[in-house]
């Protein structure tokens, strides 16, 4: 049941006005950012880029939903350009812009790529040191059109803007009623916005494909022409090789769950979990294309490289164990260098630091951007969404967890989205990774979200216990700042 409030919100991406306000507004915003601030001519070209995708993305769509995606796009972009510019504003303002490390890392590799021509002496693998290289392509190609940062960033904000029309779109597959919600959730949510609108990060570049290769397989199972078969199989080649050579492991995770979630409904269901065999054929070719391309260029199979990435976890204590908190100061009145070896109560409050940090209530030494962008205080506003939303997630988890395992439910989208999640979610939870590892997957958990705020308002009213988690939130965080208070004493 969704609160009438709600229903109302929603409604209103249904109005002509919402795509012309927000377009105005993108408009205006790049006009006085290029009158004051400076920026190249680029960035019209990386806008023009991104508005053509939201375009196909809603041309895409039945005509009943056209209209609601690009309101969504244009929404989510016209936020994303107005925090863009406000932060690069203020940044200038310091004598930036900054970049973090991995950010810089990227922008130095792109620009000697390009000033290699794009010609390397050796493999892309040798060259970068990674597996995952395919961003450093794509950002020199944008400078090689000579994009500067701002125009980069702005193609970064875009990609996260396509986010929320193609959320709408995987709603739509799965959870029909709820897909506007999701698509608005994924379109505002603050730290969505950030990891964008600030420093130079992939993450966004590999949120937007991670989407479009889920719309695009949602898509094949519900094809039944050849020509939509061929459509959906050629576009998602286009993401998942992105993916496979920019993060690995989301790539293999996309395959492992499609192969899962066929292999499950036909041993018990007897049937295809297809609607035709021409696009399980082209799911096969599609999946056996995108691990031969990057073979040929001397990466390993996706196999492999987990293998490979489980090694190097189980090799690197750091990568293993959490970084050292409050709590095990606490109990042994130092702060060890290196991460150690956790007793089980330790590795349950730093498993509650990876589900709930960074903590909002921690307040920065100091409030210019370049110490704000150093750190995690910029994902603040966003985390009181996460906190709001991570209830129903983990009811819709274990709602939609129970109905694969008792063989309930038969929807092959439903199945295959909620293996993938949950196997992202795992490894976020088992490894000591950035908080943006969580961010990349919240489109994908919103929609588990509202299947478990549908799940856990079935009376019609808000559960008693969700009052008393926050009243529990609140107190563990006066409790938290009262212990380093005193221990700082």
């Amino acid at each position: 049941m969704i609160p009438l409030w709600l229903q109302a919100t929603t409604r209103v991406l249904s109005s002509r006005r919402i795509g012309v306000i927000a377009g105005a507004t993108i408009a205006v915003l790049l006009v006085a950012a290029a009158w004051r601030l400076p920026i190249s001519a680029a960035c019209w070209f990386s806008l023009s880029v991104i508005v053509a995708t939201g375009a196909l993305i809603a041309a895409s769509e039945p005509p009943r939903a056209r209209l609601v995606s690009i309101n969504l796009f244009t929404s989510a972009l016209a936020l994303r350009v107005l925090v863009l510019v406000l932060f690069y504003a203020l940044a200038v303002g310091e004598g930036g812009p900054f970049l973090g490390p991995d950010s810089s890392g990227y922008f130095e590799g792109a620009n000697e790529l390009v000033a290699l021509g794009f010609h390397l002496d050796t493999i892309p693998l040798l060259f970068f040191g990674s597996y995952d290289v395919g961003h450093y392509y794509l950002f020199a190609a944008a400078i090689r059109l000579h994009a500067d940062l701002f125009a980069l960033q702005l193609l970064n904000v875009g990609f996260t803007a396509l986010a929320a029309p193609l959320a709408y779109a995987i709603g739509r597959r799965t959870v029909p009623r709820a897909a506007r919600i999701i698509g608005l959730l994924v379109a505002l949510s603050p730290s969505l916005v950030v990891l964008a609108a600030i420093d130079l990060l992939k993450d966004p570049s590999v949120v937007c494909a991670t989407l479009l290769a889920i719309v695009c397989i949602l898509r094949l199972a519900r094809a039944r022409t050849s020509w939509t078969v061929l459509l959906a199989a050629a576009v998602s080649l286009v993401p998942l090789l992105y993916l496979r050579t920019s993060r690995f492991y989301s790539f293999a995770y996309l395959e492992a769950a499609t192969i899962a979630a066929l292999i499950w409904i036909a041993l018990w269901r007897r049937r295809l979990a297809l609607r035709t065999w021409t696009a399980a054929a082209a799911l096969v070719v599609v999946f056996g294309v995108t691990e031969a391309v990057p073979m040929r260029a001397g990466w390993p199979s996706s196999p492999v490289l987990i293998l490979a990435q489980v090694g190097h976890v189980l090799g690197t204590p750091s990568m293993r164990f959490y970084s050292v908190g409050l709590f095990e100061r606490f109990r042994h009145r130092r702060a060890p260098e290196e991460p150690e070896a956790q007793t089980p109560l330790e590795y349950a409050a730093n498993l509650f630091r990876r589900i709930y940090g960074p903590f909002p209530w921690i307040l920065p030494d100091k409030w210019n951007l370049r110490f704000l962008q150093s750190a995690d205080y910029l994902l603040y506003p966003g985390m009181l969404l996460w906190y709001g939303l991570l209830p129903f997630v983990v009811i819709g988890l274990t709602h939609v967890g129970r109905a694969v395992a008792s063989r309930a439910s038969e929807s092959f989208g439903l199945v295959f989205l909620w293996l993938f999640t949950a196997i992202y979610f795992l490894q976020y939870l088992a490894i000591n990774v950035s908080y943006r590892q969580r961010e990349a997957m919240f489109p994908v958990l919103v929609v588990f979200g509202c299947i478990g705020w549908a799940h856990a308002r079935r009376g019609g009213q808000m559960p008693r216990w969700y009052v008393a988690y926050w009243a529990g939130l609140g107190g563990l965080a006066a409790a938290h700042l009262a212990l380093r208070a005193w221990m700082a004493a």
